[in-house]
């Protein structure tokens, strides 16, 4: 972890035991607060993609590999001082592919918008990059996803993926020219009652407010999956701008955010 903290410019990696490869770095940042992102690609893959992205959030290194062949992996805490290298499953829908969407949740995507609780920020004009803030809220049962024991609640380790998925995100804008970037504004632990009806839940919204979130991640255990999962409210023709801001809400399981699908 103290070599990726030192922002080298190679970077040796080990995506299989044996399967030594080198990697170049791209781009680095480190924050006041001691967090680093390194981004890179490998050394014989297209110089025009960075497919690494390694995050050290509050002490706790993720990361995320996709080899020139295709290959996902994703790098997490293991044990104490390792780390677990291990293949990335391809989630498709939902935590059961093929389950049809509750009626409830399809009843919440079709709610009307009251105008009077949009407060959107304009567009970003005159080539400012538009910066599009994230809060992520979720159930002790969704951090429990990422503990290491059954004593272990699991925390640090899911915040610290929340980062990394950010990270990764804009990894993703970057490799795609797209001048923006999206910013982890808060990760902020709920009661599971409220995952229902989060969109109309007074806390939520007022956190929404205060920290300036363009958009909310739900993220949820898998005994509360029965709600949503992997599920989003979109934007249609009548909910354009302002007027989608109260129901920019995004539903998730806590074991799809693992896999890093919460991007």
């Amino acid at each position: 972890m103290s070599l990726v903290a030192s922002g080298p410019e190679e970077l040796w990696l080990e995506p299989t035991p044996g399967e030594r490869r080198l990697a170049y770095r791209t781009g680095f940042e480190r924050t006041a607060s001691g967090d680093v992102v390194w981004r890179g690609r490998f050394a014989d893959g297209d110089p025009g993609y960075a497919g690494i992205t390694l995050s050290i959030h509050g002490g706790v290194l993720v990361g995320s590999l996709r080899t020139p062949e295709g290959r996902a992996y994703v790098l997490e805490p293991h044990a104490a001082g390792e780390w677990e290298l291990r293949t990335e499953e391809a989630i498709a829908f939902a935590c059961e592919v093929g389950r049809e969407r509750p009626a409830a949740l399809a009843q919440a995507l079709e709610a009307p918008v009251e105008p009077d609780l949009a407060a959107a920020d304009a567009v970003a004009a005159g080539g400012e990059s538009r910066k599009v803030g994230i809060l992520v809220v979720y159930t002790a049962a969704a951090a429990r996803t990422f503990g290491l024991s059954e004593t272990d609640d699991g925390r640090e380790r899911f915040v610290a993926r929340a980062f990394h998925n950010v990270d990764r995100l804009n990894s993703a804008w970057i490799n795609s020219g797209i001048d923006g970037r999206a910013i982890l504004v808060g990760a902020e632990e709920i009661d599971a009652d409220v995952v229902r009806r989060a969109e109309g839940n007074d806390r939520i919204r007022a956190l929404r407010d205060q920290r300036g979130a363009d958009v909310v991640s739900v993220v949820m255990g898998a005994e509360e999956a029965n709600v949503a999962c992997g599920v989003a409210n979109l934007m249609n023709r009548s909910r354009v701008g302002p007027q989608m801001a109260p129901i920019a809400f995004h539903y998730i399981g806590g074991q799809l955010s693992r896999e890093g699908t919460e991007a």
